[in-house]
């Protein structure tokens, strides 16, 4: 009896982390995304740690023109590779015998729009996170 006790015990340890530090604290981050002034409808915003950042990489939806992720999902203090894509609907998905194909996971019917230098090879600027700011809203206004 005694013995299940101790092993009940030591697996609700492990799962709870034994009270130690789950690993480096996050900062919330949420802010806006326009393309030539206007939201982006459908995107995603990934950010990718570079040199001394602590973090994992990071990727949201864009929705609407905005973007947010709870401190759960956010990023750890470091430098972070922004990179920015949105996309537009396919009219023209069709199968192999030239009728409308239906896409369930919406992946196929859509298209990127954005330029690389937003992307792939994105230039836009690196964002430094301190570990200190709680949320961050960071706002981005990408023009061709």
């Amino acid at each position: 009896m005694c013995f299940r006790y101790l092993v009940c015990m030591l697996f609700l340890a492990s799962i709870a982390g034994c009270g130690g530090d789950s690993g480096p604290s996050k900062s919330a981050i949420k802010g806006k995304v326009t393309y030539n002034g206007e939201p982006i409808a459908e995107g995603d915003i990934s950010f990718s740690p570079t040199v001394n950042a602590d973090g994992i990489p990071t990727a949201t939806p864009i929705r609407n023109g905005n973007y947010e992720t709870d401190s759960r999902f956010g990023i750890a203090a470091g430098t972070y590779k922004v990179s920015i894509v949105a996309y537009k609907k396919k009219d023209n998905v069709k199968n192999e015998l030239g009728e409308a194909r239906p896409d369930p996971t919406g992946i196929l019917s859509r298209e990127q729009i954005l330029p690389e230098k937003f992307n792939t090879k994105s230039e836009l600027e690196a964002l430094t996170v301190t570990g200190t700011e709680g949320t961050i809203e960071k706002n981005y206004d990408l023009k061709d």
